[in-house]
């Protein structure tokens, strides 16, 4: 599990980078990566690509922080995961330095990117949307990469055991709000719904907001805790604007195949039959789905279903890896264009530089282009081997291709994936099938 933090920097740039590469924290050049930059240049090219900008803004960079719980990740895994995550926040439109830091009880990445971004050179948006849509991706990397993830916070008020025993069915305040909603809609008057509550064992309290509790054991919980619609002036409004009707479960068949659930569990806790009704018919129908979904899919054994199982997620493993290279790929390419354009931009200013023509304060006037110049050509005489220069439209084109595939690949993933999910239910729902046809004893009481 990984916990993000984003803030601006506006003042201390040259600070805060010279900080995360330190070698007192980052204790190996291994664990410090850029895009579009050196750790040495960060500072002189954000500021550049930021006088480009058109947008008068104060802010420099956006600093990120990921931190992962302690024991859980090593350096070098955490490092990938913070290069990938730079990548996908950014774009790789925005210059970085990313540096994994080892000195505390837990690893931690630390993200510099520029505010300003470098192909449209306008400025960052930070807000609380883009704060979620980090922590989002953070999440998914952490799946990716097999470390723990809470797919669903709880929400302020709910402890961590009252979520999960909501997420189980068993939630004493999530059966508190169905057995009000089936009060409401049973009721005629409100002394009347009162009493049904009693009937089903709450205890009520009444005063300036209306409370309820099954047993001692509990607390009682306010009814306006679910929401404006719970409060009681509203559930009197909605006991005279819906006359009570005889609740159905209307029987549906669709295409959708979803788990079953045990009705043992349910049982025991909601002591509803209405209910135990609907989960019984949710049940029958999720088995006729199952049944529909073997029979379309010729498969006809355990070891044919096992079998597809597999097949579809070494698809999703080779289609993962292919995407992987592409976005290596497109990583590369993209470094390799800013790089040129940075030489095409500069070149005029480097020339008159090497004539020796120029002044000192000339030098000291220009020294970022030329900076950025040489940075550039070092690059390109490293990572490429072309003896001629390609000019900016051809890596462009290229970009576009490699995204297409890309985007293609990813298409066929979710697919893939949406049938994974479907064969998993379709296997967990048949294991549960046998389970329970080998312990009669345990089935439920017949509904009557």
């Amino acid at each position: 599990m990984a916990i993000t933090k984003i803030h601006p920097i506006r003042r201390t740039l040259g600070k805060a980078i010279n900080y995360i590469v330190n070698p007192e924290k980052a204790t190996d050049d291994t664990l410090i990566s850029t895009f579009g930059c050196t750790k040495e240049s960060a500072e002189y090219i954000f500021l550049y690509t930021k006088q480009k900008g058109s947008e008068r803004c104060f802010t420099l960079a956006q600093h990120i922080i990921q931190s992962f719980a302690p024991g859980e990740i090593d350096n070098k895994t955490a490092h990938e995961i913070g290069v990938k995550l730079a990548n996908k926040f950014t774009k790789l439109e925005h210059e970085y330095v990313v540096a994994t830091h080892n000195d505390k009880e837990h690893i931690h990445n630390h993200i510099i990117f520029n505010h300003t971004n470098f192909v449209t050179h306008k400025a960052f948006r930070g807000n609380i949307r883009a704060a979620k849509n980090l922590q989002l991706l953070s999440d998914e990397l952490c799946r990716e990469y097999g470390l723990r993830v809470i797919d669903n916070p709880k929400k302020k008020g709910m402890t961590k055991y009252e979520w999960m025993m909501k997420k189980k069915g068993l939630s004493y305040k999530k059966l508190l709000q169905d057995n009000i909603d089936l009060c409401i809609n049973t009721s005629n008057t409100f002394d009347e719904f009162l009493d049904n509550m009693k009937k089903l064992g709450y205890e009520i309290k009444l005063g300036k907001h209306i409370a309820f509790r099954k047993n001692e054991s509990e607390r009682f919980v306010r009814s306006k805790s679910f929401g404006t619609e719970y409060e009681e002036d509203s559930i009197k409004e909605r006991i005279t604007l819906h006359p009570p009707v005889k609740i159905k479960h209307v029987f549906t068949y669709d295409n959708s195949i979803g788990l079953i659930r045990n009705m043992n569990n349910y049982i025991s806790a909601m002591e509803n039959p209405v209910y135990r009704q609907k989960v019984a018919l949710s049940n029958i129908k999720k088995l006729s789905a199952t049944y529909n979904y073997l029979v379309a899919n010729n498969i006809d054994s355990k070891e044919s279903l096992q079998r597809v199982i597999t097949e579809t997620r070494n698809e999703i493993y080779n289609l993962r890896e292919s995407i992987r290279a592409k976005e290596d790929e497109i990583h590369n390419l993209s470094e390799l264009l800013m790089n040129v354009n940075r030489i095409h931009d500069n070149k005029d200013i480097y020339k008159k530089y090497r004539s020796g023509k120029c002044s000192d304060s000339f030098y000291s006037e220009h020294y970022s282009e030329i900076l950025l110049y040489e940075t550039a050509v070092q690059y390109i005489k490293k990572n490429t081997l072309a003896t001629t220069l390609p000019t900016p439209s051809t890596i462009k084109k290229q970009l576009e291709n490699l995204e297409f595939q890309k985007y293609e690949s990813v298409k066929k993933l979710n697919i893939q994936k949406e049938k994974q999910k479907e064969l998993e239910s379709v296997n967990k729902n048949i294991s549960l099938l046998f389970t329970d046809s080998q312990k009669t004893k345990n089935y439920p009481p017949p509904i009557r």
